[in-house]
């Protein structure tokens, strides 16, 4: 999540070349192999370096354009059914972004028998 929202803000990512960002970020971010340093360093400081592109910026943010809290929310708890077997969770469109959270979350909880102290 940490790169989609650096992305939102237009931010220069710097990205691990051993995931499945490339598949989210094509080519609006710089990639590098995580387990070598020298690497890490250099491509950090080339994209810290990089003159500022608006139509790089512009890119990344519409990389992120079709992901809302409410898809992440959707896809986690697809996820958890997925793993625990079918469930049925209603959300609701017009719930603010913590109700929509706290209501998923309860569902987890819920159905792997955890406390849900905390969420409102």
């Amino acid at each position: 999540l940490s790169a989609l929202e650096a992305a939102a803000t237009g931010t220069e990512l710097v990205l691990s070349d051993r995931s499945a960002e490339p598949e989210y970020f094509g080519p609006a971010a710089t990639y590098c192999d995580p387990g070598d340093m020298q690497a890490l360093g250099e491509t950090v400081l080339t994209a810290y370096h990089r003159p500022p592109d608006e139509p790089r910026r512009a890119e990344r943010r519409a990389c992120v354009a079709a992901y809302t809290w409410q898809d992440v929310v959707c896809a986690t708890l697809e996820a958890y059914r997925h793993a625990q077997g079918p469930r049925v969770v209603h959300v609701d469109a017009t719930q603010s972004k913590k109700a929509v959270l706290d209501a998923a979350w309860k569902d987890v909880l819920a159905a792997m028998a955890l406390p849900t102290r905390g969420l409102s």
